[in-house]
């Protein structure tokens, strides 16, 4: 393929045009994942090999057990979707009554840079934190034990949001850009990982990500 980023290695295919299959059903990627089932959809790509033993799924949650890393960059066990297109809205459900000291977990969106919004545990505390490329920029302690994410793209523009169950609005994020970098196109991801070593858990549930196709965005423009 062409050499997109010039390191003198070929890209796998960017952009191609889907095939006339000379139907008027239009076709879309599955995006959701209630967790239901003893097996992950095959919508996830794990960022490393995965440790398979580290994760369980099934009655609708997820749960990752938290491995020994420094930066989500080095963590492992990380599911990651590639966004599609500019435009999107994605949720999640994270519950953190099993985390340890050390621990941290929640919704990232990585590319060249990795920007993390999510719960991080310390001296038995919970706070939840927002981070880029590992620079913690906000935080703020925590009572609640479940707390909703989410990640809104607009036209290469995103916001984190994070809220209680209640729907109580905690914090919203500057927007940020989001460029491809270490992966094909930008991904979000569902990460844990403990900076003192490893142990404690996250479980995740009711990923939701709504994908705003381009006929719909030219309905809005219109």
């Amino acid at each position: 393929g062409r050499d997109i980023d010039g390191d003198g290695v070929g890209e796998p295919v960017y952009r191609w045009r889907k095939p006339d299959t000379r139907t008027q059903t239009t076709a879309h990627i599955e995006t959701d994942d209630d967790f239901t089932t003893a097996s992950l959809k095959p919508i996830w790509q794990w960022n490393h090999d995965p440790e398979m033993g580290m994760v369980e799924t099934g009655d609708s949650l997820l749960t990752l057990h938290a491995m020994p890393a420094t930066t989500l960059k080095d963590a492992r066990n990380t599911l990651t979707q590639k966004l599609i297109g500019y435009e999107g809205h994605i949720t999640v459900s994270l519950d953190t009554h099993g985390m340890a000291d050390g621990q941290r977990a929640g919704l990232a969106a990585i590319g060249r840079q990795n920007h993390e919004m999510g719960v991080m545990r310390e001296n038995g505390q919970l706070y939840a934190y927002e981070a880029v490329d590992g620079k913690i920029t906000w935080r703020q302690h925590m009572t609640a034990a479940t707390l909703t994410l989410m990640m809104d793209s607009y036209t290469k523009s995103n916001i984190f949001i994070m809220g209680y169950d209640d729907s109580q609005t905690v914090h919203n994020t500057a927007p940020f850009a989001l460029e491809m970098g270490h992966w094909k196109g930008v991904r979000c991801a569902l990460f844990t990982y403990n900076t003192l070593s490893a142990g404690g858990k996250a479980s995740f549930s009711h990923f939701k990500y709504d994908v705003v196709r381009k006929r719909e965005r030219q309905k809005k423009i219109s």
